[in-house]
């Protein structure tokens, strides 16, 4: 998160589990210690729980010049979807039974704008 100054925004099924969420991150040092927020950003409740891709749009669409590089991390496949024009060079689809590996987090990184994992790592 802090190599590219990222925020986290949750969306189905996450934003049921944001305590659990948090203390994950915390754990794996995301958060530090006693500054992580108390709650977390969340796709629209309102959104169609089997349209992922449409919640994130409308929470993009929510904060219009807010957002400048994004990135959706997502084990469902939203290139298969119609809104896959408005999606294409913002989703890293994590490998099932893997997750979020040093390939998911490169490519992750690289549609942020940001720098190879090996800079990141090193503090580069």
């Amino acid at each position: 998160m802090e190599a590219s100054a990222g925020r986290l925004v949750l969306s189905t099924p996450w934003k049921r589990h944001q305590r659990y969420v948090l203390e994950v991150l915390t754990k794996f040092g995301v958060f530090k210690e006693g500054e992580a927020p108390e709650d977390l950003p969340c796709t629209p409740s309102h959104a169609s729980e089997g349209r992922r891709d449409l919640e994130i749009l409308q929470w993009l669409g929510a904060h219009r010049g807010e957002v400048g590089a994004w990135v959706a991390l997502d084990g469902s496949d939203l290139l298969q979807r119609p809104s896959a024009a408005r999606l294409r060079g913002h989703v890293v689809r994590p490998a099932p039974g893997v997750g979020l590996d040093e390939a998911a987090l490169e490519e992750a990184l690289q549609a942020l704008g940001g720098g190879a994992v090996g800079a990141v790592a090193s503090g580069a």
